[in-house]
C-alpha cells in the first residue's frame, strides 16, 4: 500500500504540469472537430485507490475562469440529466407494454 500524500505533496501535484498519456495511461478521448484547438481542459478522472476503493478526481491543464467551468459543467450535467429521464420514460413505456 502506497502511503498517502501529504499536504505540501497534493499542492505540488497540482502545480506540476505533465502530459496527459502520462496521467491518463493507454486511455483516449474522443477527437475534436478538425478545425478546432484545444486550449484548456477539465478531466475528470474516474480512479481506483491504493486501497483499490473508486475515488473521483478531477486534473486542469491550466487555470480555467471559474464562471466559465461552472457554465461548462451546468450545461453538461443537464444534458446527462436529459439523457436519464429520456431513458427512463423509455424504460417506463417499456414495463407499461409486458403489463397490458
Amino acid at each position: 500500500m502506497t502511503a498517502s500524500l501529504t499536504s505540501e505533496e497534493q499542492v505540488r501535484n497540482m502545480s506540476e504540469r505533465v502530459p496527459l498519456p502520462e496521467v491518463l495511461p493507454g486511455m483516449g478521448a474522443h477527437p475534436l472537430p478538425e478545425d478546432w484547438e484545444a486550449v484548456s481542459a477539465f478531466i475528470l478522472v474516474k480512479c481506483r485507490d491504493e486501497e483499490g476503493e473508486i475515488a473521483w478526481s478531477f486534473r486542469t491543464t491550466e487555470e480555467i475562469d471559474p464562471y466559465e467551468l461552472l457554465g461548462a459543467l451546468t450545461v453538461q450535467a443537464d444534458l446527462v440529466r436529459k439523457r436519464m429521464l429520456a431513458n427512463w420514460d423509455v424504460d417506463d413505456d417499456e414495463s407499461s407494454d409486458e403489463s397490458a
